[in-house]
């Protein structure tokens, strides 16, 4: 039997979370604050600069907050919160095998781990994995990893044994 941790987000994405809402407040501010310019000083107080200076803080702040959500939604595919959340999966290996992986000019080894009771198999990058005998006790840290063409599946980390 397979036993499934709560799920914790992935630095990554909160990071990129962190960093996009940084921006559209820096750009949002930025036109707003043109906005609130113009309101209070185009009484024909203020030379014609100012409020030009103004008007162009409003439309390019207001122009540059729609990059920070485009990015945003570009680089959160697939959206859906379990491809971006780990979670920890523990229980009895029931087979370790191996998969050589074709990447750009070279290959890499990766292990595949399956857990008795589940058909699901778990992708380990760590060389840890290879010294993981059938009947050991393994606890691995997964995300869903989304394939265009393929099936997605579980990219995972070594834990503990």
């Amino acid at each position: 039997m397979v036993h499934i941790s709560d799920p914790y987000w992935s630095p990554g994405f909160i990071g990129g979370v962190i960093t996009g809402a940084v921006f559209l407040f820096i750009f949002l501010f930025g036109g707003i604050g043109g906005w609130w310019f113009i309101k209070r000083h185009d009484k024909g107080r203020s030379s014609y600069d100012q409020i030009g200076g103004a008007r162009l803080a409003l439309c390019l702040g207001s122009f540059l907050a729609v990059f920070p959500l485009a990015i945003g939604l570009v680089t959160t595919f697939p959206w859906s919160a379990e491809y971006h959340q780990y979670r920890t999966y523990s229980g009895t290996v029931s087979n370790v095998g191996t998969r050589l992986l074709a990447a750009d000019r070279a290959t890499t080894q990766s292990f595949v781990v399956t857990f008795q009771g589940s058909p699901q198999q778990y992708r380990c990058d760590d060389t840890r994995c290879a010294l993981v005998n059938p009947g050991d006790t393994l606890s691995l840290d997964c995300i869903k990893d989304y394939q265009w063409v393929g099936t997605s599946g579980y990219v995972c980390e070594y834990r503990d044994n």
